[in-house]
């Protein structure tokens, strides 16, 4: 289904609302629909910028400030997503539907589950999270070490075993795109049908001290200091790889010339005309944009359910 966009203007601010089914109401106020579909047609003028300054302030703000932080995607409650100190993946799946789909790598994978298990609910999917902090889906050394290739090893031998038709993969370890392309050539022979790639995101630098403490604190305080979040806040400078997230030019790399499928969702998050600037703003639609430094706040990845499902249809993924 093609998503088409619409125009409205309400205090004065112009928000562009993405019309797929839902109305203009729940779209501006429900965590489906705030955020990043506000953003997800790229139309957006650069004067919408100027009323970032209130944000640090706005008590609509999402998910407050102070708990910000503990917005998690479900899957940590669960522990279905290992941390660091694990040796063994989950064994559980989500889902009743006939297409058993993997998500594999770290917490870059991870933080997408709530938006994809709502689209898996209505696609007919069967979750399997396999994914641990700081663990990419790879078997050579550059970017892992010998307890991730093993834990890597642990969840392929379930790969092998279920045969699902999709792993979706994704990390910010430094991985290289042989080794993403040496993890795709095991998982088609494992008889994988789809194997997609999810980019790495923006992030702050160590140039960026404000942001790079972790934005909610900086968000924090912005609204102690009384100051513009837009630019006090902001991250992630155009032209270097915080732009576009550490391991996606490796990612790209890896994708050319495979039947892998790449997905970025990264115009959501540093669309320029955001702030009018060449940086990425910290509160997209009154949802703050990272819980941290590094991971996106649960309710902004469930924002961008729409334009991830955009995206998974044109990657094939509805058509296996």
């Amino acid at each position: 289904m093609r998503m088409t966009f619409r125009s409205i203007v309400t205090g004065g601010v112009a928000i562009m609302i993405a019309m797929t089914g839902v109305s203009p109401t729940v779209a501006a106020s429900s965590p489906s629909g705030a955020g990043a579909v506000a953003w997800a047609s790229g139309k957006m003028k650069p004067g919408f910028g100027r009323h970032y300054n209130r944000w640090a302030a706005n008590p609509a703000i999402t998910p407050a400030i102070g708990s910000a932080r503990d917005d998690l995607p479900r899957i940590y409650r669960s522990g279905d997503h290992r941390v660091r100190s694990a040796t063994s993946p989950s064994t559980r799946s989500y889902g009743s539907g006939p297409t058993d789909v993997y998500l594999v790598g770290d917490s870059m994978t991870a933080q997408w589950y709530e938006p994809l298990a709502s689209i898996g609910a209505r696609r007919g999917w069967r979750l399997h999270p396999r994914t641990r902090s700081a663990t990419p889906f790879v078997f050579t050394p550059m970017g892992s070490t010998l307890s991730d290739r093993r834990y890597a090893r642990k969840v392929l031998a379930q790969i092998e075993r279920d045969k699902p038709e999709i792993v979706i993969m994704s990390t910010a370890s430094p991985v290289s795109s042989g080794g993403i392309r040496d993890a795709y050539r095991r998982l088609k022979a494992a008889g994988v049908k789809k194997v997609i790639v999810i980019a790495d995101i923006p992030k702050p630098a160590k140039s960026e001290p404000r942001a790079y403490q972790g934005i909610p604190r900086c968000l924090a305080t912005a609204r102690r200091l009384q100051r513009d979040a837009r630019t006090y806040c902001a991250f992630g400078r155009r032209g270097t790889k915080d732009w576009d997230g550490d391991t996606t030019a490796a990612m790209r790399e890896a994708v050319a010339g495979t039947q892998m499928s790449f997905i970025s969702m990264n115009r959501l998050i540093n669309y320029p005309a955001a702030t009018g600037r060449t940086t990425s703003p910290p509160v997209i639609g009154n949802v703050i944009v990272l819980r941290d430094r590094t991971h996106l706040t649960n309710t902004f990845a469930r924002s961008a359910r729409p334009h991830l499902e955009y995206k998974l249809r044109r990657a094939g993924a509805f058509s296996i």
